[in-house]
């Protein structure tokens, strides 16, 4: 299965593939023959067809270096660390934001009536 894997991502990462995946976010072109029921070889293609198209955003926005295209091994810690920045830029949005919320002071109304 590695070797599979393998050249579905070399697949993937190639301008032929980009430029149709691409298209069928603009188009609507199909990649497959089939819409639905997509085999566990095509699942790990559409990833792999994902992720290549978010690292290469990624170079064009000049957040990475070209190099990171290189080796497997390069674009997966890339996307790693990319990931850890993520969660650790969440949370401190979190983490500001609730106290944020815990440093207002709620106010209550009461309206008296006369009988």
């Amino acid at each position: 299965m590695h070797n599979v894997e393998e050249i579905l991502r070399s697949l993937a990462k190639s301008t032929k593939y980009q430029v149709i995946f691409n298209a069928s976010k603009e188009i609507g072109l199909k990649i497959f023959k089939n819409d639905t029921d997509f085999t566990a070889l095509q699942i790990l293609f559409l990833q792999f067809l994902f992720f290549y198209n978010s690292l290469y955003m990624d170079v064009a926005m000049d957040d990475v270096d070209e190099m990171v295209l290189e080796k497997f091994l390069y674009e997966d810690c890339y996307s790693l660390y990319k990931n850890k920045k993520k969660e650790k830029k969440d949370t401190v949005s979190e983490q500001k934001k609730d106290k944020k919320n815990s440093d207002k002071i709620t106010k209550s109304q009461w309206v008296f009536r006369k009988k």
